[in-house]
């Protein structure tokens, strides 16, 4: 979360890429990834998972586009807090450059991401 220097006070930041701030899933999601999630099986899963090492499971699910997007809005965050000298708290000590996606509108689009698309995909059969 970003606050000014005394600790008060939140800001919230939008640079005015709407499209993050609500969910599109045809903006976000690749295509194959739509579909698993529509098809709801464990055979749409398997069809676009791949296993490089046990119990590590890789497959395309954002569009470039969009991560590209999101990256974008995170330096913006940043630059902003930097400018009018806010402090970005951290989302963990591991890191000096990392800010949660929440803390500037995200909050909203990425509940619905987890709720609507990958909770149903992690519950199993």
């Amino acid at each position: 979360m970003a606050q000014n220097n005394n600790g008060q006070s939140p800001i919230f930041f939008n640079d005015g890429n709407k499209e993050l701030y609500t969910l599109d899933p045809t903006f976000v999601f690749v295509p194959s990834f739509l579909n698993v999630v529509k098809e709801n099986t464990e055979e749409s899963f398997r069809s676009v998972i791949y296993e490089p090492y046990p119990g590590v499971y890789v497959f395309k699910m954002l569009q470039p586009r969009f991560c590209e997007m999101i990256l974008s809005e995170v330096e913006n965050f940043r630059r902003c807090a930097n400018e009018t000298k806010l402090r970005i708290i951290r989302p963990n000590t591991m890191t000096q450059y990392g800010v949660v996606l929440d803390d500037f509108g995200l909050d909203s689009m990425l509940e619905q991401l987890i709720e609507s698309f990958i909770r149903p995909i992690s519950k199993g059969k």
